[in-house]
């Protein structure tokens, strides 16, 4: 059986950040580990359970999608209490993504209103509010 493969992060392949998760058979990590290697340095061998791959790369996609929905939440709870996007971003550190995530968001807002979140539709909301 071949291992299973999980790219985590895609984008960085061939940077410091990239990771590759292997699990399965560690004959067959064995045959396919120098391509790997080539493709980044990160790699891991989780052993012979076929899931643990696919079980860790769930779990960091998982906190991805926990900060974006956060972020966009955040934003989102801005509008009805009258407060500017513009103030959410700064209460992250610079470089943070949830900082970054906000700036976007603010700039959205900013082309389609001047600053109402909830006319960015229903990109940042699952259920849209009642509002003037």
């Amino acid at each position: 059986m071949p291992p299973g493969w999980t790219i985590t992060g895609a984008d960085n392949l061939g940077a410091a950040a990239a990771q590759i998760l292997f699990s399965g058979s560690a004959a067959t990590f064995a045959q396919v580990e120098p391509l790997a290697k080539s493709l980044c340095g990160n790699i891991r061998y989780l052993g012979e359970n076929i899931r643990a791959a696919a079980t860790l790369d769930l779990t960091w996609l998982c906190q991805c999608d926990g900060l974006f929905l956060g972020g966009a939440h955040g934003a989102h709870l801005c509008e009805p209490e009258d407060v500017g996007v513009d103030l959410y971003a700064p209460t992250f550190p610079e470089g943070d993504c949830a900082r970054e995530l906000a700036e976007i968001i603010h700039c959205a807002c900013l082309r389609q209103s001047g600053r109402d979140v909830k006319r960015l539709g229903s990109g940042l909301t699952a259920h849209p509010t009642a509002g003037p």
